[in-house]
Formats: structure tokens, sequence, C-alpha cells
């Protein structure tokens, strides 16, 4: 199958224009890997810090993303836990997979309740778990609106409401982390 390994830097979008023939997402995998420690490497020998926060997309020729290989990990050795993330169609006007944007403005801070007095914080337990997979969703959500912001400038496109939705989902990873606080208090109030 023919992957496209783009380059998202901090400032630019760079599109593999002819993608290459590889037998499957683990040898593309392995390439983006390579291919990043080889770009690491070229910027250290021009005297340059490692660049940390580019990355590597693997996608299809539509443009879906089915992986992302983050520089900083593969510095560092380490087998990112980022697993294939949901196939994702690169569109302006498609908005991120799975999240609901919330306006800040609207949202309540959760009150801190325990749900049942005699409970040894179980349910707490399985809250936290909940919106600790919530914040992953939306911590990838906002990296692939990051990616299409950058395939459309990379096009000359307008970015206005793109760049307005990675508004709103940042906004609303805030109030995800915000209720996560509030989670651990209550687990905190419960082992007291």
């Amino acid at each position: 199958m023919r992957y496209f390994l783009h380059v998202v830097t901090d400032t630019r979008f760079i599109r593999d224009p002819d993608g290459t023939e590889f037998s499957g997402i683990a040898e593309a995998e392995a390439e983006a890997a390579q291919s990043a420690r080889d770009l690491m490497s070229d910027e250290l020998r021009r005297g340059r810090s490692i660049p940390n926060g580019w990355r590597m997309l693997i996608a299809t020729e539509d443009d879906t993303i089915l992986k992302t290989i983050h520089f900083l990990a593969v510095a560092n050795g380490t087998n990112p836990d980022h697993e294939p993330i949901a196939p994702t169609k690169v569109s302006p006007a498609q908005g991120a997979p799975g999240i609901r944007v919330v306006d800040p403005r609207k949202a309540r801070s959760a009150p801190v309740v325990r749900r049942h007095p005699n409970e040894d914080g179980e349910w707490e337990h399985r809250q936290l778990a909940k919106a600790d997979a919530l914040i992953a969703k939306a911590r990838t959500c906002i990296e692939v609106q990051r990616a299409r912001i950058a395939i459309l400038e990379s096009d000359g496109r307008d970015t206005s409401l793109a760049d307005d939705l990675l508004r709103h989902l940042e906004k609303t990873l805030q109030c995800m982390m915000e209720r996560r606080r509030v989670i651990i208090k209550q687990l905190a109030w419960l082992e007291e």
C-alpha cells in the first residue's frame, strides 16, 4: 500500500507528494522514525537544537492520517504511547471526531459531590479513567486539527474557521483538565 510521510515542523507542513509503497503500517512507521532521525541529525549538524516539536504524519493518498510519529519520542529512543489514531480524513469542513466543542463561558464547574457516602471511591476512579481517556482523545483531535491547518496553509487556503475550531478544542481540553482536577480532589477527600 502507498503511504505518505508528511513532516510537520513548528511553522510548516511539508507534504510528501509521491508517497512510498510499504508492505504495511509497521514498515511505514519504521521509515518515518528513521526519517525523523535523519532530519534531527541534519539539524544537529547545522548547529541547531533537536526539533522536539516536529512530527511525521503517516497518511494515505486521500490525506487520512493513520499515525503520528513525534520527533521527541524518537530522540528519546522510547516507544511512544501513541496508538494509531482512528483514521481521520483531513478536511477543513470536518469537525474533530468524538469531541463535543463546549463554550467555556457556558460551562459550569461540576460540584464536588460524593456519589455514595459508603463507597471506597470506585465511582470516582471510573470517572477519572473516563476523563483520562477523553483528555487523550482531545489531545489527538487537537493534533489532527493542527495538521489540517498546516495542510490548508500549505495549499494557500483560508484557515480562519479551522483556527476557530482549534481554539474551541483547546478550551474544551482545558475544561476536561479542570474536571479531572475536581475528580482528584474528590478522591483525596474520600481517602482522608
